[in-house]
Parts: structure tokens; C-alpha cells; sequence
């Protein structure tokens, strides 16, 4: 059973019954929230005027290089230029001269790719070649084999034809010299009844 407590407690209720609280709106903002944002500023402005300084440095040395660094050199830059021998600085050129002529791994690699690939390739053809080649043959000696068997078979057919044609041939001939002999008889039948 429900008792008044957990009665007003249900959703049910408390979407039924309306929630009266009183909430005050502060726009002023915390300590903390001020301190950081004036941190940040404070940081950019740092920041931005440490930059400006070594922009202007940077220009100023510049511009004191470029108005006769050639022509007053110190002791210590004499000594610095003297201390480099001229085989260090022909190496230093060299080391970095340009090497786009020269064959990288990469290059090496792909070449011997394609060596390995089109040998591997020839000698595939070349197995394939002899595989066409020997079913070819296989298949004209079978070709012939069955060939010569049908020519024999034919040949066995002829002499069946030949033999009953030479006895058709002698049935006819007889036949004929039959029919020679009644018509001979019959016109002597005639001639002697004339």
C-alpha cells in the first residue's frame, strides 16, 4: 500500500503537480573564471612582445651584417675561416652536391624487381612454349593415328564396294548376254515366221 509520502512521490504525481522554486539569475562571474582569462592575456601579450623583440633584433643584426661585415673581419673570424682546411670543405660540398643522378635502394630495388620479374617471366613463356608445343604434338599424332584408322576403315569400305560392284558388274554382263541371246532368238523367231 501506498502512503501519502510515496503518493507525491510517483512520476505520475509530480508531472500532475506543478514544481513552484524560486531561482535567482547571477551574471557575475567567479574569481577563478577572471583570473584565468587575464592569465591568458597576459600570457599572449608576453608573448606577442617577445616576439616583436626578436623580430627587431633579428633586423637589426641584419642590417649591421649587411653594411660591412665583408670588409672589417675580426681576428676570431680569420682564425674560424684559417682552422677549416680546403679538403674539409671540398668534402662538406661534395657530401651535399646533388645526388639525383646517383641510383638510391629504392631504384636498385625496383630494377632488380624487374630483372627477377621478366626472367621469371621468360622462363614461364618459355615452359608454357614447351607445354603448347608438346600437346600440339600429342594432338597431331593422336590427329593421324585416328586418321590412318578412318583411312583404313575407308579403305576396307572400298574394297567391300569394289568387290560388289565387279559382282554387279558380271551379274549385268550376264544379264546382258542373256537379253543378246533372246533377242537374237526371237528375231530368228521372227525371220522364220517371215
Amino acid at each position: 500500500m501506498l502512503n501519502k509520502l510515496s503518493a507525491n512521490r510517483s512520476p505520475r504525481r509530480a508531472a500532475d503537480e506543478p514544481i513552484l522554486t524560486d531561482v535567482e539569475v547571477t551574471t557575475e562571474t567567479t574569481g577563478a573564471a577572471r583570473g584565468r582569462r587575464s592569465t591568458a592575456v597576459r600570457r599572449g601579450m608576453v608573448a606577442s612582445i617577445l616576439a616583436g623583440a626578436l623580430a627587431a633584433g633579428g633586423l637589426f643584426g641584419l642590417a649591421a651584417t649587411s653594411r660591412g661585415g665583408s670588409e672589417d673581419m675580426s681576428s676570431e673570424q680569420l682564425s674560424i675561416e684559417l682552422a677549416i682546411p680546403q679538403a674539409a670543405i671540398d668534402s662538406a660540398e661534395k657530401g651535399f652536391a646533388d645526388r639525383s643522378q646517383d641510383a638510391s635502394r629504392s631504384a636498385v630495388r625496383s630494377s632488380l624487381t624487374e630483372a627477377v620479374a621478366g626472367e621469371a617471366g621468360k622462363s614461364r613463356e618459355a615452359l608454357l612454349d614447351a607445354s603448347l608445343e608438346d600437346a600440339n604434338k600429342v594432338m597431331a599424332d593422336g590427329s593421324a593415328a585416328e586418321r590412318e584408322a578412318q583411312m583404313d576403315a575407308d579403305m576396307v569400305l572400298v574394297e567391300k564396294q569394289a568387290a560388289k560392284l565387279k559382282q554387279e558388274a558380271e551379274e549385268a554382263a550376264r544379264r546382258l548376254e542373256e537379253a543378246r541371246k533372246a533377242a537374237e532368238a526371237a528375231e530368228a523367231a521372227r525371220a522364220a515366221e517371215a
